[in-house]
C-alpha cells in the first residue's frame, strides 16, 4: 500500500497535487489536514457512513466529495460511530468552535482494511489538532500467475 500525506491548508497547488497523485494511481491512502470544510454534515460521498460526520462542505466540500467519487476513495473517518468528542479534529482557542478538519481516504478496495478511526483529544502534540488515529489490517496473499505454455 502506498500512502500519502497532505496539508490542503487554503493551498490551490497543495489541492491539485493531490488530485493529480491520487488520479495517476500513486496513493492507495491519502492522509489529508484542512480541506476547509465546515458547518453541518458531509453530503454526497458514496460508501462513507456519513451519518457519523461532524461537518458539511462547503466550495472544496464539494470538490473532496466528488474527488472521492471519481477515483473511487472512502473517508474512513466517517465509517464509524463515535461519541461527538470523538469526531473533531481541530478545537479553536477558547474552545468556541470544534471542526473536523482532517480526513483519511483510502481506496475502495482497501476500505475492509480500516478496523478503528479515532481522534485522541488528550494527546499532547503541541497542535491545534487532535491526533487522528486509524489501525488497518491487511492481509497479504501470494498472486499466483499462470506462464503461457510455449510451443515446441
Amino acid at each position: 500500500m502506498r500512502f500519502l500525506q497532505i496539508n490542503l491548508h487554503h493551498s490551490n497547488s497543495a489541492t491539485a497535487a493531490l488530485y493529480q497523485q491520487v488520479a495517476e494511481g500513486k496513493a492507495d491512502i491519502a492522509l489529508i489536514q484542512e480541506p476547509c470544510l465546515y458547518k453541518g454534515r458531509i453530503r454526497g460521498l458514496n460508501n462513507t457512513g456519513e451519518q457519523f460526520t461532524l461537518l458539511h462542505p462547503v466550495i472544496r466540500g464539494h470538490m473532496l466529495s466528488d474527488f472521492c467519487e471519481r477515483n473511487g476513495l472512502i473517508v474512513t473517518n466517517t465509517w464509524f460511530k463515535r461519541p461527538k468528542r470523538r469526531l473533531y479534529t481541530w478545537k479553536a482557542p477558547g474552545d468556541w468552535r470544534r471542526l473536523k478538519l482532517d480526513y483519511i481516504l483510502v481506496k475502495h478496495r482497501f476500505g475492509s482494511s480500516a478496523k478503528n478511526v479515532k481522534t485522541l483529544p488528550g494527546a499532547d502534540i503541541d497542535s491545534d489538532h487532535n491526533l487522528l488515529v486509524a489501525k488497518f489490517r491487511t492481509r497479504l496473499k501470494k498472486i499466483i500467475r499462470f506462464q503461457k505454455r510455449r510451443p515446441g
